[in-house]
Parts: C-alpha cells; structure tokens; sequence
C-alpha cells in the first residue's frame, strides 16, 4: 500500500482541495486510478446495465490519493465496452475519441487505513441492508425486461416459491 499522509484535523482545506467542495466532473477514462486492494468482485451484468440506463452513478475519487474509494466495477465495465467497439452509454461524454465519465470529487480520506475503511463500506453497506423478499419477488414478477438488473429469470421463480412457502 501507498502510504500518503494528508493532515485533516478539522481543517477546511485538504492537501490544497476544499474539503466540503463535493463535486461532479468529467474526466478522462483512463486517467481514473483504482485503489490498490478491492475485495468486491462485480457483475458481468454491469455492461448491459451501463448499456440500459447509461452512466447515472458516478464513481468516487479520494482528493488525498487521487484513486477511486467507490464504483470500481463501473470503471470496468466502461472500459470492457469501449474495447469492444460499443458506444459510450448516455451520461459518459467523448472528445477527441476519449470517454470522459463524470466521477465525484472533494471528499479526502485522512490516512490509507480510512481509505479502505470507506471503500469496504461503500462495498458493503448497500448489501448489507438486505431485501425485502416479498416486495421484491412482486416487483420482479411485474418485471417484463430483467436485462441489466443483476437478476436472472430464475430469480424470478426462486423468489415466488420461498414467497409461496413462507405465506
């Protein structure tokens, strides 16, 4: 690990960025640095999600590191569809054939440690809330087109049986 060090405090300006300047802007695809440890694996459904509803989250760069802390798979898949000949999906624009993605900047973690800390709950927390299984197995019963959502067809049945079993 990359161990840079930033004095926080309460201090209004971090490393020469305004600590509570959160903000969108649009930067080169391939000038967004991953962080160097991610444990979360991501769905080979994010480029058709990508495809289906363009880029609507942007990803997150830490101010301190200059390395992305959140929507690493959105990296991914943006540049698995640009080497595949695919157009860029709405929200990501093109200049000079260069993808530019919005990406959210202004927060700065204190230490590396902080850095994965919040990188681990970015990954986790929306996982962690669960579902809940009845709402859910109606709104993918109602679901005519499942295609970039991260569920399958079976999900479908799989769902309306545990449903049926708990009533």
């Amino acid at each position: 690990l990359e161990r840079v060090s930033c004095p926080i405090a309460r201090d209004p300006i971090v490393c020469g960025k305004p600590m509570n300047d959160r903000r969108i802007e649009f930067v080169a695809l391939d000038s967004l640095r991953a962080a160097p440890r991610n444990p979360k694996l991501h769905s080979p459904q994010l480029p058709a999600s990508l495809e289906r509803w363009g880029y609507v989250e942007p990803m997150v760069v830490d101010v301190r590191t200059g390395r992305l802390v959140a929507w690493h798979g959105r990296m991914e898949a943006l540049r698995v569809m640009r080497t595949r000949g695919l157009g860029a999906p709405d929200g990501v624009r093109v200049s000079a054939g260069e993808w530019l993605v919005p990406v959210q900047r202004g927060w700065a973690s204190r230490d590396d440690a902080e850095a994965e800390a919040f990188l681990l709950a970015s990954n986790q927390l929306g996982v962690d809330g669960g579902n809940d299984a009845v709402l859910l197995a109606e709104m993918l019963a109602e679901a005519s087109d499942l295609d970039g959502t991260g569920f399958a067809a079976e999900s479908q049945s799989e769902l309306t049986e545990i449903t049926e079993w708990d009533a």
